[in-house]
């Protein structure tokens, strides 16, 4: 019979990577990595915002004279390393939109778009390396689930399909939801802290600086990074556990040899 703090280890394994495969799975598909109310610098005309975006998707509400709603749609160029947002319904014309952007900037001679936040503009290498990574841990967390069950189902062995395997899944998921998380700090810290709007945005003198933040589609990422990481916690005790039978049988093993020896 299958000692029950074992079988509790493995079920609390089971559950805790699967909270970390939908916690991530809504993070990707929700539109709250970054939320900002950026201001209108100007007197004349009172005016407020609020921004909120995910990896893909995000909405703009203005209040001015009037409110207004816009959907706003994350775009890249891959040739140019570059990403920015777009408010075009179309595909299309959101790429091509975003090209003349791109082309406007570079040939501008202002010192000031020597920063890609001041373009309205962040890193392409960053962002998609950000998803890679996040992918990469939806992966490992799927094979926890395999593997948790075969467990569940067999004896554990110290073998790849038994607690060591288990170890070396949740170590891999773990280290790379960690990964994807440093990264989209580091792309929030470069570029998305100071500026989240479009160039014709900045051009009418709306600011986001010091006005924006990582939202709570980012946080979900982060527990399902823990979850992650007290599951190795749970493994390790299921290990030690599952050693402690083995090294005892093969002591057993060894005095019988002895007595076989000695006879």
């Amino acid at each position: 019979m299958r000692d029950p703090k074992k079988k509790t280890c493995l079920t609390l394994t089971f559950l805790f990577a699967l909270i970390s495969i939908i916690l991530v799975s809504v993070a990707l598909a929700t539109d709250y990595w970054i939320t900002s109310n950026p201001v209108r610098n100007v007197t004349v005309i009172k005016a407020t915002a609020s921004i909120n975006f995910g990896m893909f998707h995000g909405k703009k509400i203005t209040q001015s004279v009037s409110k207004t709603v816009d959907e706003i749609w994350v775009i890249c160029s891959s040739s140019h390393s570059l990403c920015g947002w777009s408010i075009q319904m179309d595909g299309d014309t959101r790429g091509q939109t975003f090209e003349r952007e791109i082309e406007n900037v570079t040939k501008s001679t202002n010192p000031v778009y020597t920063m890609l936040s001041n373009r309205g503009m962040f890193s392409f290498n960053l962002w998609v390396s950000t998803l890679v990574f996040l992918c990469l841990g939806l992966v490992f967390g799927l094979v926890i689930l395999i593997f948790t069950c075969v467990n569940l189902a067999t004896t554990p062995i110290e073998t790849i399909t038994g607690p060591v395997g288990l170890y070396l899944w949740n170590s891999l998921a773990c280290f790379f939801t960690f990964i994807g998380v440093i990264l989209y700090v580091v792309l929030y810290m470069e570029d998305l802290k100071e500026n989240v709007l479009r160039p014709d945005e900045l051009d009418l003198n709306w600011t986001s600086r010091d006005k924006t933040y990582l939202g709570w589609s980012f946080w979900l990422v982060v527990v399902a990074c823990l979850f992650y990481a007290v599951n190795i916690t749970f493994v390790v005790i299921l290990g030690r556990d599952c050693s402690a039978p083995f090294q005892k049988k093969a002591s057993m093993n060894h005095i019988g040899m002895e007595d076989v020896m000695s006879y």
